[in-house]
Parts: C-alpha cells; structure tokens; sequence
C-alpha cells in the first residue's frame, strides 16, 4: 500500500486504536506499546495519533501520554463504544489522519468512504477455531468486527501463518490480501 504525501518534508498523521495500549497488559496491550515505540524510535518524523475510549496512565501507559511524538484523542460524552466504531471518523479528518492502523482486529465503519486508508493486526481468529470456548453473543460480535475489519481494510497483518490461513479460510479473503 502507498500512501503519499507532498514533496516538502511534513510530517505523515498517522493514527491508531489504542484502546488495548491504554488497557490490556499483556497481549494485546503489549503489542501496541511495543510496536508504536519502536515506530517512534525509528520513524521520528511522523505524528502519531492515539485513539482511545479512555487512558489510563501508569509506568506502561506513560511514555505515550508524555512523548510529544504522539497525541491522544479520547471522546467527550457517554457513548464511548460508538465513538470507536463510528464517531471517531470526525476526528480522523479533523487530524488529517493519512493511515489508520487497527491494532487489535477492527477497524472503524466508513473509513473508505471517509478518504483514510487503513490497515488491521488479526491476532487470532480462535473464537471461530474454539467456538465452545466462547458464549454465543461474544462470537456474533467478534465475527462482525473481525471480518468488517478485513473485508474493509487496505492490508491484514496476520500475526501468524496460521491465522493468515484463517483469514482466508473462514473469511473468504484473497491470500495477495493479508501478509
């Protein structure tokens, strides 16, 4: 995927769901601070977006609350669930965001249609390998947002052979799509 900026040196707005970053310390969470510290670390001029329901801020959060490189976008109002799936779109463009990355498996609704690329991580897709381990409703949800978010997006990181070989097998999508 390309995204292009103008010929003058200026910074590429880039944003990120970061509401695992801010809240999971483990997996998820841990990804997300890894990644985007070492894509500011390494690409220091770009301007890096956090997108959250909400912060948190302890020793794992704080570098990203206090690092000038990133800006953390939170929603005023009640309806933080919506925000992320939808709302968010008017911040994207309010930040010019280029690139919006979908850290943990979703993506927002209508970021084509709002002129943003997108990319999303699919860490597993084991809600559909082991639906016994899972209550139904949190299948119906996870099955939503995982197979918008790759149907949607402009690139799939598959975080492993096998779940790249999931994405194509129980979502339909071309191998070319996901890397």
């Amino acid at each position: 995927m390309k995204i292009q900026t103008s010929s003058k040196r200026e910074y590429m707005h880039i944003g990120y769901d970061a509401k695992r970053l801010f809240h999971n310390y483990t997996g998820l969470g841990n990804y997300s601070r890894t990644l985007l510290r070492s894509l500011a670390t390494h690409y220091p001029e770009q301007a890096y977006f956090l997108y959250s329901p909400s912060t948190r801020v302890n020793s794992e959060t704080q570098y990203f609350m206090s690092d000038p490189a990133f800006s953390v976008r939170t929603p005023g109002g009640p309806f933080k669930a919506w925000w992320r799936r939808v709302g968010v779109k008017r911040q994207l463009r309010r930040d010019r965001i280029a690139l919006y990355h979908g850290l943990s498996h979703e993506i927002p609704i209508g970021l084509k249609q709002a002129g943003i690329k997108s990319i999303v991580t699919i860490h597993d897709l084991i809600f559909l390998r082991y639906p016994e381990q899972y209550r139904w409703a949190d299948r119906q949800i996870y099955h939503f947002k995982f197979q918008h978010a790759c149907r949607h997006a402009d690139a799939i990181v598959a975080i492993s052979e096998s779940t790249r070989q999931d994405i194509i097998h129980y979502f339909g999508i071309p191998p070319k799509r996901s890397t």
